[in-house]
């Protein structure tokens, strides 16, 4: 991580050196300042929530695509569940490195009296949209079980 970290610092500093036609001064400056360091992590930032949105279409086109016609994202800025449109089913989704099992079924614990059946979709580091067929569904193990009845399995 920090080999990396280095190599984009190192990217940085060209780049700013070119866009300021090789003079120092202003480079020193945001060096010595810590900006360039705040603008590289500012990037990072936004391509994380880029990848987050886009990850949510994704999945809802994924879903219209498989029956589920209503699916849709929601807006930034509204709260719950991140695909509405299909009654009784509340979707989170999640592209992350750090992915917490248990903050997420805790999120879709407390919403379930009004949403029903939470599910949470994570998109791994290194899966593209051409491997969303094996991007992972997380349900509470109660509903799994409950899924699996309803579906024929096992004894009811």
């Amino acid at each position: 991580m920090a080999t990396r970290l280095i190599a984009v610092g190192v990217v940085s500093v060209w780049l700013v050196m070119q866009a300021f036609e090789s003079k120092w001064q202003p480079m020193i400056h945001l060096i010595t300042t810590g900006l360039a360091s705040h603008v590289m992590r500012r990037l990072g930032a936004m391509s994380r929530r880029e990848r987050g949105r886009e990850t949510e279409k994704l999945v809802a086109q994924y879903l219209v695509a498989h029956g589920f016609e209503g699916a849709h994202v929601t807006s930034m800025a509204a709260s719950g569940s991140d695909i509405l449109g299909i009654e009784g089913l509340d979707v989170e989704v999640k592209a992350r490195a750090g992915f917490q099992p248990l903050a997420a079924m805790s999120q879709l614990r407390a919403r379930s009296k009004e949403t029903g059946l939470g599910v949470a979709i994570l998109r791994c580091n290194g899966q593209g949209e051409a491997s969303i067929d094996d991007w992972v569904g997380v349900v509470r193990l109660a509903d799994l079980v409950y899924l699996l009845k309803a579906s024929g399995y096992g004894q009811r």
